[in-house]
């Protein structure tokens, strides 16, 4: 096609190659190491994922089990879609294009896609640890503010205040934010926003297993999530 204009190949090549980026979406072209370095590789990050390790490896552990292939766990984009379906975070706090690109951009190279075809379709617990941080960026979740505006003590009382305000509090409050997607400018720091998101997953997995979630021979009861009167108000 170039061939005229530019007679070496590999000009010819490159060429071919940048008109192809041009078309392709901007969120492809996405280069996942700058959320890390920018938002995610930082001791504050480190330290809310660490207040909450424990029910978020045994949710891991779950939701690992719902599809085992050859007797074995897995946590594919299925199971990422339905952590957020099962919880009704889906389409409320976080849209499904979101969810698919924090899961692609979380997982680690492989050599070979085909012979290593399980490790490039699924998470380890390290990278699905980035993907409930990418999610959170890109989660509609409430200010300190907005937990303070209702009267609330955390994001569950949070839930449970909403029902109590006037319609046009509710309207502004429930209303995504414009830093509620995957590629928009945030406002805040991440690890302010993960902490509040990691408890409104564990405290919506609370309301679904009905406070104690059991893996094995393993028991977590969420008790530091949700109170019995929360457990009773907030149903789905």
């Amino acid at each position: 096609k170039h061939s005229r204009d530019i007679p070496d190949v590999s000009d010819c090549c490159d060429k071919f190659l940048n008109d192809i980026m041009e078309k392709v979406d901007p969120q492809a072209k996405v280069d996942a190491d700058v959320f890390r370095e920018s938002r995610f590789y930082n001791q504050e990050c480190e330290v809310a994922f660490n207040a909450h390790i424990y029910p978020l490896k045994m949710i891991f552990e779950k939701f690992s089990m719902m599809n085992p292939q050859a007797g074995k766990a897995r946590f594919g984009i299925d199971e990422s879609i339905a952590l957020f379906g099962t919880t009704k975070m889906l389409g409320n706090q976080i849209m499904i294009r979101d969810i698919r690109l924090a899961f692609f951009q979380s997982r680690m190279i492989v050599v070979d896609e085909v012979r290593s075809r399980a490790k490039f379709t699924t998470l380890s617990f390290v990278e699905f640890l980035e993907m409930l941080g990418r999610c959170a960026d890109c989660t509609h979740i409430p200010t300190s503010e907005d937990i303070e505006e209702v009267g609330a003590d955390g994001v569950m009382d949070y839930e449970v205040k909403l029902k109590e305000v006037d319609p046009d509090t509710f309207s502004r409050l429930t209303a995504r934010r414009p830093s509620a997607t995957m590629m928009a400018p945030k406002s805040r720091p991440l690890a302010e926003k993960l902490d509040k998101f990691l408890r409104m997953l564990i405290g919506r997995i609370a309301i679904l297993y009905k406070g104690t979630l059991v893996v094995g021979s393993n028991t977590v009861k969420f008790h530091k999530y949700i109170t019995p009167a929360q457990l009773q108000e907030l149903k789905f």
